[in-house]
């Protein structure tokens, strides 16, 4: 059973070296359910493309320079504080412009709509990860194999924190959304949706001591 360790490609896309050649894992949920927890994409093959050496290389040098310009995430973090801040300094109260009167079932379709929505700009999104991949590489992706990975080591610590932070806040805020009717917290729900969409890839990364075994190898007709 062979045991590799990936480097980091684009939002989309990760690489590794195996038995002296390089490949491209594509690591966007294959099914739908792997979007919902990602640990599950553990239990699916996922699309693997055979690259060349200077296309390796030249990933890891695009990235290389993209790692010295990019902003940091506390950044981000430290410009909502200021903003949260801002609105309660100043005693703003934007809930208020979103309430609504309208019945538990039009709320209950509104919420189903916002996670489909969510889900299909998930979508979305990988599309233009994978377009943006294809740009770098200067052709197109053929001949996928399907490989199951599965971590070396699982901490199940963290996956139920997962479970019980992420579903926990979004549950919440999807049930609040029920109750009061407020749009706003509708919106907040598909932001969260959103995110944790895009960030079911993270099933697989590319930490210094993560390492993963090829379970199973399936060629593509």
């Amino acid at each position: 059973m062979e045991t590799i360790q990936f480097t980091y490609g684009n939002f989309r896309y990760l690489t590794f070296e195996l038995d002296g050649q390089y490949y491209l894992l594509d690591r966007s949920p294959q099914h739908f359910i792997g979007y919902l927890y990602p640990p599950l994409n553990w239990f699916f093959h996922q699309k693997v493309y055979l690259i060349t050496q200077e296309e390796f290389f030249k990933l890891r040098q695009k990235n290389l320079r993209a790692a010295n310009i990019s902003i940091p995430a506390s950044f981000s973090a430290g410009l909502g504080v200021f903003i949260y801040n801002w609105f309660r300094l100043k005693n703003i109260d934007i809930s208020i412009y979103f309430n609504t009167t309208f019945s538990f079932g039009i709320n209950l379709l509104f919420l189903l709509v916002s996670v489909i929505l969510a889900y299909s700009l998930a979508n979305l999104f990988y599309f233009y990860r994978k377009k943006h991949m294809i740009s770098i590489l200067g052709s197109k992706l053929y001949q996928p194999v399907n490989i199951r990975f599965k971590p070396q080591r699982i901490n199940f610590k963290q996956l139920i924190g997962y479970v019980v932070i992420v579903g926990g806040l979004t549950s919440f805020i999807a049930g609040y959304y029920l109750y009061s009717g407020n749009l706003l917290y509708c919106f907040i729900t598909m932001t969260i949706t959103f995110l944790h969409f895009i960030g079911a890839n993270a099933a697989f990364g590319t930490e210094a001591n993560q390492f993963y075994k090829i379970i199973d190898i399936k060629k593509v007709n």
